[in-house]
């Protein structure tokens, strides 16, 4: 895993944690960003199309960080099957994903209890102790409510971007099909993509269940992550040519 990690320190994972400090940030100002709907749905719109971009560069980096070195060749030297490397890549990819999307999410909603617990839209009637349990039942809804809204779709862009590094050969090849389809997304609305639509819980398409569309988000980004195993366990000649 630390040999992962090493490799990984390289300007697209520099890029991707700008991208996750940038989002914080944004969900955290939210109301005074100017928009005409509530604060809450500003940030959870901020999330579910910032943290996307998150994975494409995390994912796609980890996935061909041996074909960016030239070195595909030794994974195929080790006494363990190479699967076994690219499994673990995804499972630190995993981590690493729900490690940014928790910890952002955190520090945009940890304003709320302080708000709460100073008095402010609370009644009269209660005094500082009653106010604890909704108070933080209320940034866990937030916390809550901005994680449902980013993880599944930046599970699949991940997913798609690593299994297209594999294909491609090349971590640009796997960035540019996971931000090709965020971006196609944005402006389509899902109108090609159907129940994979990635920004249903923001911005609804009516006939899509939002539970539905997520199972379908996660299950495809499985499917993904099996082809790309396939691709390492199977394509050997693929990879290591030159």
């Amino acid at each position: 895993m630390g040999y992962h990690l090493k490799v990984m320190w390289s300007g697209y994972w520099i890029g991707a944690i700008a991208v996750l400090v940038f989002s914080a940030v944004l969900a955290a100002n939210a109301g005074s960003l100017g928009f005409m709907m509530p604060e809450r749905d500003v940030q959870k719109a901020v999330f579910a199309v910032t943290t996307p971009v998150f994975a494409a560069l995390s994912f796609s980096a980890v996935a061909a960080e041996e074909l960016e070195e030239r070195v595909m060749r030794l994974l195929y030297t080790f006494s363990f099957p190479a699967v076994y490397v690219i499994l673990e890549k995804i499972a630190i990819c995993l981590i690493l994903l729900t490690a940014g999307i928790s910890v952002s999410a955190a520090a945009a909603v940890a304003s709320l209890p302080a708000t709460a617990e100073a008095g402010v839209g609370l009644p009269e009637v209660l005094d500082e102790r009653d106010a604890i349990t909704p108070v933080n039942g209320d940034a866990w809804d937030a916390w809550r409510t901005l994680v449902r809204a980013a993880a599944p779709s930046s599970l699949f862009i991940g997913a798609v971007s690593a299994a297209a590094s594999l294909i491609g050969r090349n971590v640009l090849v796997g960035l540019g099909a996971g931000i090709g389809y965020w971006i196609l997304e944005l402006i389509s609305h899902g109108k090609w993509t159907g129940p994979l639509y990635l920004f249903q819980s923001v911005w609804p398409n009516e006939g899509i269940d939002n539970e539905i569309n997520a199972l379908l988000l996660c299950s495809a980004a499985g499917a993904l992550v099996c082809i790309a195993a396939g691709i390492v366990a199977k394509g050997k000649q693929w990879l290591i040519k030159t």
